[in-house]
């Protein structure tokens, strides 16, 4: 990264604060000792952000740490900023820190949403405070890469506007100033942003974390009350499509629906019923229903139930309030469940804001639970999301009782690689057999498929 004030590595502030000009010439002790001081919080920083967030295995894909150095401007108005107000705005930019990396040149990447936040300093400029911060985090990359180039805007709040409608692949009717953090690619022919000027380019070395080598999904939990309850969820691809009827619909997503309904019944001979509108009502009684089947099996280690849905599951489009309702039973009632959909860029799942705009909770329960999120990179947004409502006094981290398989990369409807962990729990419902994740995952799997919170899992069937 170049910069008239360029920012520096922990090692190179210990020079700035030490050496100025003349090398031989050691400015002030008080200054080498807040450079030491500043790169062994950085240091901490990362070390306990590595011990903090679950382990991973991935197809195609590694988790790897990394840290991003860069500047932002403050107005001096409510004073010098606090951590947290410094903390809030980075958090926006790590959002378009995230956007780059999807379309990144070198290879499609992400961010995991859970990151450690330094400051390394605060200059006071004269007219407005500019400060230097560090984040320190980890994300899903293609392995073998040394280096890794990331883009973050200098001013989040004006970047928009300077963009012109200019700057990203996107019509520029479909993009607002809340969604271009996603689209946005300042390398396109015609942008006007600049760099150094309106966002800066910071290329770090990314240092990967071992894939877990065997971890085994705790099947015989599952079966802890008796029976294993599935919740599988099909959004549609449409959000303007009203008809709910996988059987009526041209919705791209029905294809999804009707391939497992058929996987179920042809494969794992489940006995399958429609829900009828008043089993329906007795859940959510609006206009347009959602379709729901249910299918069962008894199966050794017990009853199998399998809920199939589908109707609209976008936050800001269209009525989601059906999905909202049945989620609220998945997530409380469900050993299973599975998620084909839009990820609505972190919105469609995002329990706070489904719970502020339907005026209820979404408690999950604190057994043992397994979640397949088929939609684009929620690795990204809803990985750290779930495993919070999961801590308790016994599970500090929330990974005891939860997995999360996720993509870390956009994917497609019909991809089907939700086939994989039904398989996986029916094969022990039948048969007694146990896959481990690795098996699951597969090494063949696309849109750097994963799985999240495994460590805590057994190694061995």
């Amino acid at each position: 990264m170049t910069n008239t004030n360029p920012v520096k590595s922990p090692l190179e502030l210990i020079e700035y604060f030490t050496f100025k000009g003349d090398p031989m010439k050691i400015v002030s002790d008080k200054k080498l000792i807040a450079a030491v001081a500043i790169l062994a919080a950085l240091v901490a920083s990362s070390l306990a952000h590595a011990q903090e967030t679950p382990d991973y295995y991935g197809s195609q894909n590694q988790e790897a740490n990394f840290s991003v150095q860069s500047y932002t401007y403050f107005g001096k108005s409510l004073g010098s900023p606090s951590e947290e107000r410094i903390a809030n705005d980075v958090k926006t930019k790590v959002k378009y820190l995230l956007g780059y990396m999807r379309r990144n040149p070198q290879s499609p990447s992400a961010v995991y949403p859970k990151y450690k936040v330094s400051t390394i300093k605060i200059e006071d400029t004269g007219s407005q405070y500019r400060v230097w911060y560090q984040i320190s985090g980890k994300g899903v990359f293609a392995p073998g890469q040394t280096n890794y180039t990331f883009l973050l805007p200098i001013s989040h709040s004006t970047i928009f506007e300077k963009a012109q409608d200019r700057c990203t692949v996107v019509d520029g009717d479909k993009v607002d100033s809340s969604t271009f953090w996603y689209h946005w690619d300042p390398y396109l022919s015609g942008c006007p942003l600049q760099e150094n000027v309106d966002f800066i380019k910071y290329t770090t070395t990314l240092n990967y974390i071992a894939n877990t080598k065997s971890s085994y999904p705790e099947y015989d939990r599952l079966f802890a009350t008796g029976s294993m309850n599935v919740w599988s969820f099909f959004g549609v691809a449409e959000y303007e499509e009203t008809n709910w009827n996988p059987n009526k619909t041209g919705d791209i997503s029905a294809e999804d629906y009707n391939h497992q309904r058929d996987v179920l019944i042809n494969t794992y001979k489940m006995s399958a019923r429609v829900w009828s509108d008043s089993e329906v009502r007795q859940y959510f009684n609006g206009s347009n229903l959602p379709y729901i089947e249910e299918f069962t099996k008894n199966t050794p280690h017990g009853l199998v139930t399998f809920h199939l849905f589908f109707g609209n599951t976008g936050l800001d489009h269209g009525d989601s309030k059906a999905f909202h309702s049945f989620l609220k039973i998945a997530l409380a009632n469900s050993q299973v469940m599975i998620y084909n959909g839009h990820s609505g860029i972190g919105k469609n799942l995002n329990l706070s804001s489904i719970e502020s705009a339907r005026g209820y909770k979404l408690p999950l329960n604190q057994n043992y639970q397994i979640f397949f999120l088929g939609s684009c990179v929620p690795y990204a947004y809803y990985t750290d999301m779930f495993f919070q409502r999961k801590i308790s006094t016994s599970d500090t981290r929330g990974t005891k009782n939860l997995d999360i398989i996720t993509f870390g990369d956009e994917s497609i409807f019909g991809n089907h690689y939700d086939d994989r962990l039904v398989a996986a729990v029916m094969d022990y419902a039948d048969n007694n057999r146990k896959q481990n994740y690795q098996q699951i995952i597969g090494t063949d799997t696309g849109y750097y498929l994963g799985v999240n919170g495994d460590e805590d899992n057994p190694t061995a069937p």
